[in-house]
């Protein structure tokens, strides 16, 4: 029979064995909570499981890896290829990421607190709802563009400003001047850009895919070859800006100025530019179809167009 002492050191001995099983479960039901040994995944790529287990991958080649809700603090990834990479939700926080490529990384309410990102490639990187501190170095060109994405614009002067190759979709810049600033390659997909000026701006194969661009001052820039269907440039002034080649399908240029604008060769397939002003524009080559809308628009000769569809220039 059992002394009470002996009773007393087994109940203390069963209890300490409920409490490791308790967490052991907490463990396996709550895979959010992170721990400095991540238990690898049987799909990843040897180079994977190696970050996982060590944190340390400078110069490894990350590209289109699924590291979304990764344990990386601290991790030495200097000079590694994240190209493409799913970073979401990752702890990335005193990171070594310096001279990386996060070229369209998906960086989604990623921790960056302390991280090093010092001559990193963030051309198109989703930056949207990252975590940063003073501790976290960016190139300048890159914490502008993070506050672009994080933080109220309230009509911002980014005059001449370099943003090419910046993602700043589903950003709120209305009213903002970003009049000869270089966008080109931007990505500005469902971007709210109502009553901003971009005058003279360099958007050359720009994505703006469902943009908001009403009231915008696009007057002279530069949008060749870049992505508009689906926008909404509603009274815009495009007065001699470059639309070459620029996908206009199904979007709505409803007075709109577009006096002495260039749209060689743009597809208007399914445009909306009832009561637009085309007076001295450069038509050459445009692609229209039946549900062109051209009613009352100011054609280049001056006179207004009937309310035929865009049969009437094919």
């Amino acid at each position: 029979m059992l002394s009470i002492a002996g009773i007393m050191r087994l109940k203390r001995l069963l209890n300490s064995l409920a409490i490791i099983g308790l967490l052991y479960l907490l463990r396996s039901s709550m895979p959010g909570i992170h721990y400095a040994t991540a238990t690898p995944n049987t799909q990843d790529s040897p180079t994977v499981k190696r970050l996982r287990e060590t944190r340390n991958c400078a110069k490894c080649n990350l590209s289109n890896a699924n590291l979304a809700n990764s344990y990386l603090k601290e991790a030495n990834l200097t000079k590694a290829n994240l190209s493409n990479a799913d970073l979401s939700n990752a702890d990335l926080s005193n990171a070594f990421l310096n001279n990386a490529n996060l070229k369209n990384a998906n960086l989604r309410d990623a921790n960056l607190s302390g991280a090093d990102l010092r001559g990193s490639d963030l051309k198109g990187t989703d930056l949207t709802g990252t975590t940063i501190n003073n501790q976290t170095e960016f190139d300048s060109k890159w914490r502008i563009v993070w506050e672009l994405v994080n933080l109220p614009v309230n009509c911002k002067n980014m005059e001449i400003a370099d943003l090419e190759g910046a993602n700043l979709s589903n950003a709120n810049l209305s009213e903002i001047n970003l009049e000869n600033a270089n966008l080109k390659e931007a990505k500005l997909n469902s971007t709210n850009l109502r009553n901003a000026n971009l005058s003279n701006t360099n958007l050359l194969q720009a994505d703006l895919f469902i943009a908001d661009l009403r009231e915008a001052n696009l007057s002279k820039a530069n949008l060749t070859n870049a992505n508009l269907s689906n926008a909404d440039l509603r009274q815009s002034n495009l007065t001699e800006a470059n639309l070459m080649r620029v996908n206009l399908k199904n979007v709505n240029l409803t007075n709109a100025n577009l006096s002495k604008a260039n749209l060689s060769n743009a597809d208007l397939s399914g445009a909306n530019l009832s009561n637009a002003n085309l007076t001295g524009a450069i038509l050459n080559g445009i692609k229209v179809n039946r549900n062109t809308n051209l009613c009352g628009a100011i054609a280049p000769d001056g006179n207004q167009s009937p309310c035929y569809s865009g049969l009437l220039f094919e």
